[in-house]
Protein backbone atom coordinates (compact mmCIF):
# COMPACT_ATOMS: atom_id res chain seq x y z
CA UNK A 1 0.00 0.00 0.00
CA UNK A 2 1.77 2.73 -1.30
CA UNK A 3 1.90 6.02 1.64
CA UNK A 4 1.61 3.68 4.19
CA UNK A 5 4.73 3.44 7.20
CA UNK A 6 5.70 -0.50 8.07
CA UNK A 7 5.00 -1.57 11.69
CA UNK A 8 8.73 -1.88 12.28
CA UNK A 9 9.28 1.49 11.03
CA UNK A 10 7.03 3.15 13.29
CA UNK A 11 8.25 0.73 16.51
CA UNK A 12 11.93 1.45 15.95
CA UNK A 13 10.82 5.41 15.37
CA UNK A 14 8.98 5.38 18.61
CA UNK A 15 11.95 3.52 20.61
CA UNK A 16 14.30 6.14 19.34
CA UNK A 17 11.65 8.75 20.51
CA UNK A 18 11.55 6.71 24.13
CA UNK A 19 15.19 6.60 24.23
CA UNK A 20 15.75 10.68 23.40
CA UNK A 21 13.27 11.61 26.23
CA UNK A 22 15.00 9.13 28.65
CA UNK A 23 18.37 10.30 27.84
CA UNK A 24 17.32 13.62 28.48
CA UNK A 25 15.14 13.21 31.96
CA UNK A 26 18.29 11.13 33.08
CA UNK A 27 20.94 14.00 32.00
CA UNK A 28 18.57 16.77 33.97
CA UNK A 29 18.45 14.85 36.63
CA UNK A 30 21.99 14.18 36.99
CA UNK A 31 22.81 17.50 36.41
CA UNK A 32 20.61 18.69 39.38
CA UNK A 33 22.80 16.54 41.43
CA UNK A 34 25.98 17.47 40.41
CA UNK A 35 26.03 20.83 40.73
CA UNK A 36 24.30 20.70 44.15
CA UNK A 37 20.47 21.98 42.85
CA UNK A 38 18.84 19.22 44.31
CA UNK A 39 20.52 19.53 48.19
CA UNK A 40 20.04 23.29 48.00
CA UNK A 41 16.36 22.54 47.18
CA UNK A 42 16.04 20.05 49.96
CA UNK A 43 17.27 22.31 52.38
CA UNK A 44 15.68 25.48 51.07
CA UNK A 45 12.53 24.69 49.28
CA UNK A 46 10.52 27.95 47.76
CA UNK A 47 6.62 28.07 47.87
CA UNK A 48 4.66 31.39 48.00
CA UNK A 49 5.03 34.34 46.17
CA UNK A 50 7.94 34.82 44.04
CA UNK A 51 9.79 38.20 45.39
CA UNK A 52 8.88 41.46 43.16
CA UNK A 53 11.40 42.79 41.07
CA UNK A 54 12.66 39.89 39.80
CA UNK A 55 15.90 39.54 37.11
CA UNK A 56 14.99 37.72 33.97
CA UNK A 57 17.94 36.52 32.01
CA UNK A 58 19.77 36.02 35.40
CA UNK A 59 23.41 34.38 34.91
CA UNK A 60 24.11 32.34 37.98
CA UNK A 61 25.98 29.24 39.04
CA UNK A 62 25.31 26.49 41.44
CA UNK A 63 28.64 24.56 41.51
CA UNK A 64 30.14 23.71 38.48
CA UNK A 65 26.88 24.38 36.38
CA UNK A 66 25.91 27.60 34.70
CA UNK A 67 21.97 28.55 34.40
CA UNK A 68 19.93 31.76 33.32
CA UNK A 69 16.80 31.82 35.01
CA UNK A 70 15.18 34.28 37.52
CA UNK A 71 16.84 35.68 40.57
CA UNK A 72 15.33 37.97 43.47
CA UNK A 73 16.33 39.22 46.47
CA UNK A 74 13.65 40.52 49.24
CA UNK A 75 13.99 40.21 53.27
CA UNK A 76 13.24 36.63 52.98
CA UNK A 77 16.50 35.82 51.26
CA UNK A 78 17.88 35.45 47.24
CA UNK A 79 15.44 33.51 44.99
CA UNK A 80 16.36 31.18 42.32
CA UNK A 81 14.70 29.55 39.90
CA UNK A 82 15.93 28.06 36.39
CA UNK A 83 13.38 29.13 32.94
CA UNK A 84 10.04 27.69 34.14
CA UNK A 85 9.75 26.01 30.29
CA UNK A 86 13.11 24.47 30.47
CA UNK A 87 13.96 20.91 30.56
CA UNK A 88 14.91 22.33 33.90
CA UNK A 89 11.69 22.99 35.53
CA UNK A 90 11.12 19.54 36.34
CA UNK A 91 14.46 18.73 37.72
CA UNK A 92 15.46 21.81 39.27
CA UNK A 93 12.64 23.18 42.10
CA UNK A 94 13.14 27.09 42.56
CA UNK A 95 14.86 27.98 46.34
CA UNK A 96 14.80 30.36 48.37
CA UNK A 97 17.97 31.01 50.14
CA UNK A 98 17.27 32.89 53.92
CA UNK A 99 19.54 35.64 54.24
CA UNK A 100 20.39 33.37 57.81
CA UNK A 101 21.80 31.23 55.89
CA UNK A 102 24.43 33.27 53.77
CA UNK A 103 27.67 33.55 55.87
CA UNK A 104 28.87 36.27 52.87
CA UNK A 105 28.72 37.55 49.89
CA UNK A 106 32.09 38.20 48.20
CA UNK A 107 32.19 39.91 45.33
CA UNK A 108 35.14 40.23 42.73
CA UNK A 109 35.94 42.20 39.13
CA UNK A 110 34.83 39.67 36.50
CA UNK A 111 34.74 40.02 32.61
CA UNK A 112 31.56 42.12 32.21
CA UNK A 113 30.98 43.37 35.68
CA UNK A 114 30.97 42.36 39.33
CA UNK A 115 30.99 38.52 40.32
CA UNK A 116 29.18 37.91 43.57
CA UNK A 117 29.77 34.65 45.47
CA UNK A 118 27.09 33.58 48.20
CA UNK A 119 29.22 31.43 50.81
CA UNK A 120 26.32 29.63 52.74
CA UNK A 121 26.78 28.26 56.16
CA UNK A 122 26.94 24.72 55.01
CA UNK A 123 30.29 25.35 52.91
CA UNK A 124 28.65 25.42 49.40
CA UNK A 125 28.03 28.27 47.40
CA UNK A 126 25.86 29.87 44.54
CA UNK A 127 27.36 32.76 42.39
CA UNK A 128 25.45 35.38 40.78
CA UNK A 129 27.83 36.19 37.32
CA UNK A 130 27.45 39.83 35.38
CA UNK A 131 25.51 41.55 34.69
CA UNK A 132 22.60 39.68 37.58
CA UNK A 133 24.78 40.41 40.54
CA UNK A 134 24.53 44.68 38.92
CA UNK A 135 20.44 44.15 38.66
CA UNK A 136 20.12 42.82 42.13
CA UNK A 137 22.94 44.91 44.01
CA UNK A 138 20.08 47.22 45.48
CA UNK A 139 17.41 45.05 46.43
CA UNK A 140 20.61 42.68 47.99
CA UNK A 141 21.72 45.73 50.02
CA UNK A 142 18.12 46.96 51.38
CA UNK A 143 17.46 42.99 52.64
CA UNK A 144 20.91 43.03 54.08
CA UNK A 145 22.93 40.80 52.64
CA UNK A 146 26.48 40.40 54.23
CA UNK A 147 28.40 42.16 51.08
CA UNK A 148 31.85 41.81 50.93
CA UNK A 149 34.01 43.98 48.53
CA UNK A 150 37.21 42.15 47.41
Amino acid sequence: MAGSIHPTTALIFAGVLAALYAFTAALMVAVAWGSGWRALARRYPFSGEEPTGLTYLARTRVGWIPYEGRAGADERGLYLRPYPRSPFQWTHPPVLIPWADVATVRTEPSYGGLLARFELADGSAVTLRPPTFERLKAALEAAGAPIVVG
